[in-house]
């Protein structure tokens, strides 16, 4: 049985007419007449009755018409739904990202994927930033949304799309808190709240670099995986966090952000995917690009 029989018998149904249905077929009668007859022999049991020239369909007939036009619709179906994927315009994105891309960066992308995209799923998932890259290596993102500098391994592709620099969280009545900016030296005799160095070996390396090139020790007494535990940890008057510029976007209760000179541009957000992408996620790609440039 093929799809065609399907077709040539719901054509039948419908007109109640053989010479009719072969007309809208564009086929001649008698390879129609022969189908019929030989989809009845191989279901088993008659789907019309012949009454001279006059056709009926039968009890069998007529769940076999709901049936075939069920078949006939999914396979249309799933013939735009391969188009679509093999287009990149359906499917399933694997997105990790990190948790200071809350502050807008994350929003954005998925708005905009939403309405440049509708019918892709994004499977979001939030990791830790020195994780990511080789999960998307692995295969088990398609895409990661990461925080600058890190280390990647190879076979990635990286999309730079927002630079910044680091800021300082400390309560509203700490002495910091009466400065427009801070410097690095500010910071010397300050207890510091940081992340680990596994959560991102690349910009814990870099801040690291940043106070040893201007003379100051850096004194971390907590450590923190996420900028908003370091947030909070901060506002409990711990410490002074180090968290990035746009987590002054993030009012936490008690809390004031101060921009650390000297660190414009250090850190940032990117895009990270293998290379040689499919057309899926090249699209994805391109809209965050295009997200950047304005459009």
């Amino acid at each position: 049985m093929e799809l065609r029989h399907l077709r040539y018998f719901v054509a039948v149904a419908e007109e109640m007419n053989i010479h009719r249905a072969a007309a809208r077929l564009n086929i001649s009668q008698p390879p129609l007449s022969l189908t019929i007859q030989q989809l009845e022999e191989e279901i088993g049991t008659p789907l019309f009755d012949r009454v001279g020239r006059a056709i009926e369909i039968t009890c069998a007939g007529e769940e076999f018409l709901v049936q075939a036009r069920r078949i006939l619709n999914d396979a249309s179906h799933a013939k735009i739904a391969a188009r679509l994927v093999g287009d990149g315009k359906t499917g399933v994105i694997k997105f990790g990202f990190i948790s200071s891309a809350i502050s807008g960066v994350l929003q954005n992308i998925v708005q905009a994927a939403r309405a440049k995209l509708p019918a892709v799923v994004l499977d979001i998932a939030q990791g830790v930033n020195g994780d990511l890259p080789q999960q998307v290596v692995d295969g088990v993102l398609d895409v990661a949304l990461i925080r600058l500098p890190e280390n990647l391994p190879s076979g990635l592709e990286i999309f730079e799309f927002a630079r910044e620099g680091w800021s300082i969280a400390c309560t509203k009545t700490h002495r910091l808190a009466k400065k427009n900016s801070v410097t690095v030296e500010d910071l010397v005799g300050e207890k510091l709240i940081f992340y680990p160095r596994y959560n991102s070996p690349g910009g814990y390396d870099a801040m690291m670099r940043f106070f040893l090139e201007n003379k100051v020790t850096p004194d971390i007494i907590q450590e923190a995986p996420e900028q908003m535990t370091i947030a909070g940890l901060a506002a409990s008057g711990l410490g002074v966090g180090l968290v990035p510029d746009c987590m002054a976007t993030i009012p936490v209760r008690g809390l004031v952000y101060k921009h650390l000179n000297g660190t414009e541009g250090q850190t940032g957000f990117a895009l990270i995917y293998r290379k040689r992408p499919d057309k899926l996620i090249t699209h994805f790609v391109d809209l965050v690009k295009t997200k950047k440039a304005g459009n």
